[in-house]
């Protein structure tokens, strides 16, 4: 893989990881033992080269997906997100929304990324963090944090797994 190529799968990648990380603040349910996953895809993603360093990058992007599993389950999903990273390892944040029967919950995540290269040379970039809520709705029968982490299936598409914690 060049190093082109790489950088922008590992920005890719930073960026769904914070989409990811957003989307799995806005499925939180009340109980801690809620937990579910999210398959995303980018509906957006453009990256913006930063000439300080070589491989950095921010990434302004938009993903959406179904919600499976956990009190959410069948709730569409939609992220958007700022990245930013160096050769696909970095911090992204923005917000989810979830939407599910008329009833909707926003929220605010903020996560680390990190992305290494597989023994067959390609990127695997994996993301965490934390949401919180910040606009209830969905949010009365979910949790007001959850916790998230996630990986890249190709450079377009990412599964969050989150689980309540408050």
């Amino acid at each position: 893989m060049s190093t082109a190529s790489f950088k922008r799968a590992a920005g890719s990648a930073v960026f769904g990881s914070l989409i990811a990380l957003a989307t799995a603040c806005a499925v939180a349910p009340v109980s801690a033992a809620d937990s579910g996953k999210f398959n995303m895809k980018y509906t957006e993603n453009q990256p913006i080269p930063v000439e300080d360093a070589q491989g950095h990058a921010i990434y302004l992007g938009n993903a959406s997906g179904p919600a499976i599993g956990g009190s959410v389950d069948g709730a569409k999903v939609s992220a958007r997100e700022f990245v930013d990273i160096v050769n696909g390892t970095g911090s992204g944040r923005g917000y989810t929304t979830i939407s599910k029967d008329g009833e909707t919950a926003i929220y605010k995540h903020e996560g680390k990324i990190k992305t290494t290269m597989s023994d067959k040379g390609q990127p695997d970039t994996r993301f965490e963090g934390e949401a919180v809520n910040v606009k209830p709705g969905l949010g009365k029968k979910m949790g007001e944090k959850v916790a998230y982490k996630g990986y890249f299936t190709s450079p377009t598409d990412y599964v969050v797994e989150w689980r309540a914690i408050e």
